[in-house]
């Protein structure tokens, strides 16, 4: 009985984030226990996972700190899926599924003492296959985030999070960086190319110069007609790989829609939790690197910048997530599909509710104007607004300098993982 105790004990400390007590408690369930605890004791636990495609090579990489960040580092054990109680020392890893003919999927995971890692969703029997998918099932800028269970939350340091929770998310591809300023370009002349000027006029960001001037558009408009990025010793610097900012929730839905005329693909901007887990994976972590911040890590006020608004999406590399997303905890937050819920994300028992596709009536000014989510860091926002856990809400129809947007897909029907 006391070896049970002890062993409660020791799960609500690993639960907050208590080592020194989970130590302790782990000595207590050693000195105590008759047998009852051998698996939980031995400091292993099982795996079980399979794909589509059937014997995808498996490459396992253990993270472990290194100088503040959590780096994935090679083990010697491989294998072919599918994976049957495969044996792995506690801890958080990386699996890198690969098949001929198909992109590499990256899969993390938690070994917990005595436990089982399987992806069995919610009021299912058996584990679910993760997908993998060919490149040309896969736009190249967008990457695969499998499907599987997650920690959510449980961040007191972080702004607004909410209590810890472990969810099932379905599979989604979600964009590799956030929408720059030569796509939204690009996006206003595609629209001038339909012959929709107005509409374009309309959605060109503005910004004012100065405190109290008025906001003027960021983007110069050739005598052909066509928006450009300005240039001149009196403008303000932009590079053209740098995000897009000063966009409504309702611009970044008519890109949804212009891309979707473009591609034929129903493109959509990341439901709040799905952002979640793209940038801490699924082992809680409060960056996507792991628990330290740092002005190099990543691109906050505290960072040095040579430009006054945030730098190219490619500027902070180790600002990267498990899934290799990056921007997620700086330069610019990302406007999130949903309404901003106060009480948390929308959910179908321990499912995660994924955002349906974009609509037009999405992009049109609402009759009623309400808070959507906002998730990341920014480079004019605090660490702590760069926790994956932190969260808020803005009105729809707002801009903000340190406000972006990314894209996401929902994976096909018949690849859910």
């Amino acid at each position: 009985m006391l070896a049970d105790l002890y062993r409660d004990r020791y799960d609500t400390a690993v639960a907050v984030g208590d080592e020194i007590q989970a130590r302790s408690y782990e000595r207590l369930v050693q000195e105590y226990d008759t047998g009852r605890h051998v698996a939980f004791l031995a400091r292993t636990g099982r795996v079980t996972l399979d794909t589509t495609p059937c014997g995808a090579q498996v490459e396992v990489f253990r993270y472990l700190n290194r100088v503040r960040r959590l780096v994935p580092e090679r083990v010697e054990f491989t294998g072919q899926t599918p994976l049957k109680d495969a044996v792995l020392p506690v801890g958080n890893y990386l699996l890198k599924l690969s098949a001929p003919g198909h992109r590499t999927a990256h899969y993390p995971l938690e070994v917990t003492r005595g436990g089982g890692w399987e992806a069995i969703p919610p009021n299912e029997a058996h584990p679910r296959a993760i997908q993998l998918f060919s490149e040309r099932q896969v736009p190249r800028s967008m990457v695969h985030v499998p499907s599987g269970w997650a920690l959510f939350g449980g961040d007191p340091e972080a702004s607004g999070s909410l209590p810890r929770q472990r969810l099932w998310v379905d599979g989604f591809f979600m964009s590799r960086y956030a929408v720059t300023q030569g796509e939204y370009l690009a996006f206003l002349n595609g629209l001038l190319e339909e012959g929709r000027e107005e509409e374009a006029l309309r959605r060109v960001p503005c910004r004012a110069l100065r405190p109290g001037a008025k906001a003027v558009p960021i983007y110069a408009r050739h005598s052909s007609g066509v928006f450009a990025i300005p240039s001149g010793p009196t403008m303000e610097p932009i590079h053209p790989q740098a995000p897009v900012t000063h966009v409504s929730w309702h611009d970044a839905a008519a890109f949804c829609l212009w891309l979707q005329r473009k591609t034929g693909l129903p493109w959509r901007l990341p439901g709040e939790g799905e952002r979640e887990k793209a940038a801490r994976g699924v082992d809680g972590r409060p960056y996507p690197w792991g628990a330290w911040s740092d002005p190099s890590f990543h691109c906050f006020r505290d960072a040095i910048l040579e430009m006054s608004g945030p730098p190219e999406v490619t500027r902070f590399p180790i600002d990267t997530s498990p899934y290799e997303i990056c921007g997620l905890a700086g330069g610019v937050a990302d406007w999130c599909a949903e309404p901003f819920r106060q009480s948390g994300l929308a959910l179908q028992g321990t499912s995660l509710v994924q955002p349906e596709p974009i609509t037009a009536q999405n992009a049109l000014p609402p009759s009623r104007i309400e808070r959507r989510a906002v998730r990341g860091g920014a480079f004019d926002g605090s660490a702590r607004a760069a926790r994956a856990a932190s969260r808020t809400g803005i009105p729809s129809t707002a801009t903000a300098a340190g406000v972006g947007f990314r894209m996401a897909l929902s994976l096909p029907k018949s690849g859910r993982s």
